[in-house]
């Protein structure tokens, strides 16, 4: 998913996403995720294409997140 939607981190251009406890996502549902960008505003909109890829993964997409 992160590849089909170019949103892997590439170590030369220093921008992308990097996706953390991968493991826990069969036992808990749950996974980290760090959005790197040139700015404050490049990230954030880094991490709403991740969070929108993985919805549609999820076959979630349109939901509300829910409430911590």
């Amino acid at each position: 998913m992160a590849i089909e939607e170019r949103l892997y981190f590439d170590p030369v251009t220093g921008r992308g996403v990097a996706f953390s406890l991968p493991g826990c996502v069969a036992e808990h549902g749950k996974l980290g995720l760090t959005a790197i960008g040139e700015t404050h505003e490049a990230a954030q909109a880094l991490y709403a294409q991740a969070v929108a890829a993985l919805d549609l993964a999820a076959g979630c997409e349109g939901e509300p997140l829910p409430q911590r």
